[in-house]
């Protein structure tokens, strides 16, 4: 019974409304409308700067040229290893271990000419595809005719599916120059 007898927030702000003169209403619908017009304006006001300030951005550019900033050795060796201080701080224990160790200067030359001669990656797909498909005849062959396999087979097939992959992307990269 108590609830019935308290008005609810609803109804009160229903009645705080109608209390409010109707010129007020009016003010704080009009509002927006004026918000609106000033978020025009400013937003101009921006446009027009920018358009002044690239202009003389443009200017200073064909007037005086900035002086070049030459980048030695030295800053990009000590930018790579900010970089690398940066990315490994946020890596967990173990992969920033690793990383300290994969990122070491003899290592990573190391890596740099393998990526370019030895493992490219269409030799290394060559290599896995010559394997798989190559080791999974062998062992049907073997069970349908009874022979045993030496264990040999796979190095053999890795070493010639490398080959081919290999030689596939230099013909490849032949083709490419002469075109």
């Amino acid at each position: 019974m108590a609830e019935k007898l308290k008005p609810s927030a609803e109804t009160e702000s229903n009645r705080a409304e109608q209390r409010m003169p109707v010129e007020r209403q009016r003010t704080s619908v009009e509002v927006e409308p004026l918000f609106e017009a000033q978020r025009e304006l400013l937003d101009s006001a921006r446009h027009e700067a920018d358009k002044e300030s690239v202009s003389a951005r443009q200017i200073k550019l064909e007037t005086e040229p900035e002086p070049a900033v030459k980048i030695g050795k030295h800053d990009k060796r000590r930018a790579y290893k900010q970089t690398i201080g940066l990315v490994q701080a946020g890596l967990p224990q173990a992969s920033r271990s690793f990383s300290r160790f994969i990122h070491q200067p003899a290592i990573a030359r190391v890596s740099e000419v393998a990526e370019k001669t030895v493992a490219r990656p269409s030799a290394v797909l060559g290599a896995g595809l010559t394997a798989t498909v190559g080791l999974a005849v062998m062992l049907f062959f073997a069970r349908r005719y009874g022979f045993t396999l030496s264990g040999s087979e796979f190095i053999l097939l890795l070493t010639v599916g490398w080959t081919l992959g290999l030689s596939v992307d230099l013909i490849n990269q032949r083709f490419r120059r002469q075109v």
